[in-house]
């Protein structure tokens, strides 16, 4: 698979879970390495999560029109989508921004929750592959992916939270190489840290996305961006991104 592979049509079907886990990890990697269509992916789950609080939530799926001889919905409704969208976010105080591709500092900042989701969706789901390096081999471990980033990175224990150290692997997207961490509970529940360089913010506060089930705590620090991935409940995962914040980039930082 190409970028010149990355239709509409396979984004859609990306972004709804409808790709095998060898077919959403090619294109994971061809997103990354792909900015515009990044940004492309973020304006769709933006106007996703809009429509579901359109219509009541994300416990129900927002309607989608479907186009006479389709097989499935696409998106060719998009611009109506966003118009009806912004139109109530200016009556109501809820606003959409930044769905024309990459341009301020909103942008590239949801390209690293994006790639930090999506990348966490293919491989929590994998059992022998979840992971390059393991955590027995930690020092390795974190030595190979801050020498790849040319920073001091490591991954802070959880185990305060239940949370062991599964392993990690580098990963890439348009900035250069990118390090994701996964953790494991008892129950079998991973969360996953993404680090990459950011080469257009120097620093924001914490933000939060969240989609189907899954919540990505992000921010940027002296041009790097992290983003802690999982399906735990929003407290829980500000108080874990809290704690991986201070292990990080805390006085010694």
């Amino acid at each position: 698979m190409s970028e010149k592979d990355l239709s509409d049509e396979l984004l859609n079907a990306y972004l709804d879970g409808e790709l095998s886990p060898a077919e959403a990890a090619d294109v994971a990697r061809l997103i990354a390495a792909c900015p515009d269509k990044s940004a492309r992916l973020i304006t769709y789950r933006r106007i996703d999560q809009g429509l579901s609080v359109l219509y009541g939530g994300a416990s129900e799926p927002a309607p989608r029109p479907v186009a006479a001889g389709r097989t499935r919905p696409g998106r060719w409704w998009l611009p109506l989508a966003a118009c009806l969208l912004l139109a109530i976010g200016a009556a109501g105080g809820w606003g959409l921004r930044g769905l024309d591709g990459p341009g301020g500092e909103e942008q590239a900042e949801a390209r690293i929750a994006t790639l930090a989701t999506d990348a966490h969706t293919v491989f929590v789901r994998e059992n022998r592959h979840a992971v390059e390096v393991t955590a027995e081999e930690d020092e390795h471990l974190f030595r190979w992916l801050s020498n790849r980033l040319e920073r001091d990175i490591f991954a802070p224990p959880l185990t305060d939270y239940g949370f062991a150290l599964v392993g990690g692997r580098m990963l890439a997207n348009e900035t250069g190489p990118a390090a994701q961490f996964m953790y494991e509970n008892a129950e079998e529940m991973r969360l996953t840290l993404y680090v990459s360089r950011s080469t257009e913010i120097e620093q924001t506060a914490f933000q939060v996305t969240e989609h189907d089930g899954v919540r990505a705590f992000y921010w940027v620090h002296e041009g790097f961006g992290y983003a802690l991935v999982g399906p735990l409940a929003r407290a829980e995962m500000l108080a874990i991104a809290q704690r991986v914040y201070d292990d990080l980039e805390g006085p010694a930082g």
